[in-house]
């Protein structure tokens, strides 16, 4: 099991969200890399034809307007967000939008993330905590 510390915003509540990591290694702007039924579409990503839904979703950072936010609340309101988001850097953008939405999140997670976890491996993460932990599938899953 790896372990990371980052930071939530002040009424988070202390619970455990757990679910298979989506890991993309390129700044985001959710305007243009899911489409409205959560799946990637962005042509740059490893991770084009995915869907994030009930995923936790590990990036870098995020790009682009507050347009963002609504996408966010759009697929949470289409049962198709997901699980928590976890980001290296802080994005006001992501961070309003997964408030309103109430998805899960985490913020200033080290960096080494992004390397040490794959997409399939199990996560679980306690935003109130700012702890996420990662199980080692075995197996890399590139499927939805």
């Amino acid at each position: 099991m790896k372990t990371f510390r980052g930071r939530t915003v002040k009424g988070e509540k202390d619970r455990w969200v757990e679910g298979r990591a989506l890991v993309e290694r390129n700044t985001v702007s959710f305007l243009g890399y899911v489409d409205e039924s959560g799946i990637v579409v962005d042509p740059d990503s490893e991770n084009r034809g995915i869907s994030v839904a009930g995923r936790v979703f590990l990036f870098p950072s995020a790009k682009g307007s507050t347009v963002g936010s609504y996408v966010l609340v759009t697929l949470k309101k289409r049962g198709v967000s997901p699980t928590a988001l976890v980001m290296v850097e802080p994005s006001l953008v992501v961070i309003s939008g997964a408030v309103v939405a109430q998805i899960p999140f985490i913020y200033g997670v080290e960096e080494r993330i992004l390397k040490e976890v794959r997409t399939g491996d199990f996560i679980k993460l306690n935003p109130l905590r700012g702890e996420v932990r990662a199980l080692d599938s075995g197996v890399d899953d590139n499927g939805g």
